[in-house]
This record gives structure tokens, sequence and C-alpha cells, in this order.
């Protein structure tokens, strides 16, 4: 068999050999549908931390790191440590496809669920073009992340994904949850913002404009998306707990600071989590 092309479709960088057989640091993801305020409990947990001296890296950290220690040639190198933001832009996302080919092949039965649901009908074009590239970035961001010694905290992960994929479009069917809780890269931790249906869709349509694939519904159909996701990553958090994984539930309508505290006092007291 010709193995011409193959370079084609591979990542054009390579790690360090020692980054090879690196453990990789602990991993804290939030979860919640739009509006139960996640994004914003997990700014105040990352304040909480950066109080405490916890050393950790956010979105923009990890890409920041992850990118340093991939190698793209000498010249590439250097100007990426004098312009970072141009290494992100030149060697960020755009090579995105690369790492989820490499991604797909270290996790092929979770990549091949994913694209068995993004092939369902009748589900619409824009659903999936907007999921695929959410979940794409986030497979990116895994890859960064397994190059990295630092803890990572981040405001979405693949339990957030779950939501994207079957609930957005109402496309869940019975055993999703434990089937996506079976094959997802499981994170150290998950905390799951629990917030009412009502409240968020009132903190939606505060807003100026609607997440991306609830811009052209009806209010009454956003507010069962809401519910029934809510529903969705409650059974999710149900079945990472079966495998062991650690969920803390934190309230999105509860005092943030105080629920970030409890975040803070979660991460810090997991077996193995803290620092050396």
């Amino acid at each position: 068999m010709s193995t011409s092309g193959v370079n084609m479709v591979m990542p054009t960088y390579h790690r360090h050999e020692a980054l090879k057989t690196a453990r990789p640091a602990p991993r804290v993801e939030f979860c919640g549908i739009p509006g139960s305020g996640k994004s914003s409990i997990c700014a105040e947990t990352q304040q909480a931390l950066r109080a405490r001296g916890f050393p950790f890296l956010n979105r923009v950290e990890l890409m920041e790191q992850g990118l340093r220690v991939r190698n793209f040639g000498l010249l590439a190198n250097l100007l990426g440590s004098i312009l970072p933001s141009w290494r992100r832009a030149v060697f960020g996302f755009p090579h995105a496809m690369n790492d989820w080919l490499e991604f797909a092949v270290k996790h092929g039965d979770f990549a091949a669920l994913v694209h068995d649901w993004l092939r369902q009908e009748p589900l619409d074009e824009q659903w999936r073009t907007a999921v695929f590239h959410a979940v794409l970035t986030t497979a990116f961001e895994y890859q960064l992340f397994c190059s990295v010694a630092q803890p990572v905290l981040l405001d979405e992960g693949f339990a957030h994904r779950f939501f994207s994929l079957r609930g957005y479009r109402g496309a869940s069917q019975p055993g999703d949850a434990a089937r996506y809780a079976e094959l997802m890269p499981v994170a150290t931790a998950v905390i799951l913002v629990e917030t009412p249906s009502s409240i968020c869709l009132t903190r939606l349509k505060q807003r100026s404009n609607l997440p991306l694939l609830f811009q052209h519904e009806e209010m009454s159909v956003v507010e069962t998306r809401l519910s029934e996701g809510a529903e969705l990553l409650s059974n999710l958090a149900h079945e990472l707990e079966q495998g062991d994984t650690p969920v803390l539930r934190v309230s999105g309508s509860a005092n943030m600071a105080l629920e970030a505290e409890r975040v803070v006092n979660f991460i810090q007291a997991q077996p193995g989590r803290q620092p050396n």
C-alpha cells in the first residue's frame, strides 16, 4: 500500500520526547445549560484559586503553554516566542483538524459516536457545523492539555459537549448519557452548574443575542430544550459518578462567590489534585 500523502494529514509539529510519556495534569471542567452561570462561576473560581496561590491554566493560558512546547521549526518557534498572538493565529485553531485526526486515533470509539450523532437525520446543517466546530475545539484543547504540566480549569469541556450534541435539537435517546460517559475522555473532576430553566431563559432573553443554535427557535422551544438539557447533564453527571469521576453540583442561582468557594474546596480536596 502506498504511503504517499500521509504527511499531508499528520501534524506539522513534533512534541518533545519527554512529553510523550508525561502524565497529564489534572483537568477540571464545568458544564451547564446556556444561561446557567457556568462561565461566571468558573471566573469566580479562577479568582479564588489565584487568591489561594493555587496554580492552574485557564483556556487562553492553556493555548499559550500548549503551543509553546510544540516544535514548529526554528524560525516559527522564534517568532512565536516574540509574538504569541501570531503563534495562536497561525498554529492555533487552524491546526485543530490535525489534532482531531490524532485525537480520533487515540479515542476512536468516542470519535465514532460523535460522527454517528452528527449524521443523524433530520438534524440541520447549521447545527452540524456549529457542533462539530465546538467538539473540534474541545478536542484541540484536550490535545494541548496532554502536553502541559499545570492543572487546567475550563468553563466548558467534553461533559458540556454532551448538551451540544444531544440538547440543542432535542435529539437525546434513552441510554445516551451512559454511552457518552463511557466513551468521553474523562476529566479529573466535573462541576455541574444547576440552575432552573426558567431563570436560564430569563437570562438568555436579557442578552443581546441568543446562542447561535437558539436564534431561530421560538421561546417555547428554547424553554423546552433548556429543561431537557438540564436533565441530560444531570443524567451524565450521574453516569460519571458511577464511573468514579468526582462531580460537584453547584447552584447557578445562588451567591456566586460562595458557590465558587465550594468549587475551590472541592478541587483542593481531591486526592492527588493539588500541585507538589
